[in-house]
């Protein structure tokens, strides 16, 4: 089986570990993993912000902490966040959100492929 279909390795957005547990996806071999997810919306107003979709159809805001240019993230590409980590908000209609720190968007990767096809390629190989 391919591990590109091991949700250790590429966990949905709910299978993220919170931010303030600073734990590791369960599972995970190697202690790392990457949430894969397809643009939706570039919803920068003060921060660099994308609306994305995991693979179950889950929208969350993907919020870099750095001032970058999202110029090459375009509706409908897939982007790869490796060692996402989900942040709670609290407060009645905050929704839970993923953070790149300051430092990590250059570690952030985008595709052009739209997320069905990006996992159809990587399931047809087998490892």
């Amino acid at each position: 089986m391919s591990r590109f279909i091991d949700p250790s390795q590429f966990p949905t957005f709910y299978e993220l570990p919170a931010a303030s547990a600073g734990g590791q996806v369960p599972g995970s071999p190697d202690g790392s993993w990457c949430l894969l997810a397809q643009i939706k919306e570039n919803m920068t107003i003060t921060k660099p912000t994308l609306i994305v979709t995991d693979r179950t159809g889950v929208d969350f805001a993907l919020l870099f902490e750095d001032m970058i240019s999202l110029k090459g993230f375009r509706k409908g590409y897939t982007v790869a966040v490796p060692n996402a980590r989900r942040t709670d908000r609290e407060g009645e209609g905050k929704k839970a959100v993923v953070r790149v720190p300051v430092g990590q968007s250059a570690e952030v990767k985008v595709s052009v492929e739209k997320l069905d096809e990006f996992y159809y390629a990587l399931f047809s190989f087998e490892c």
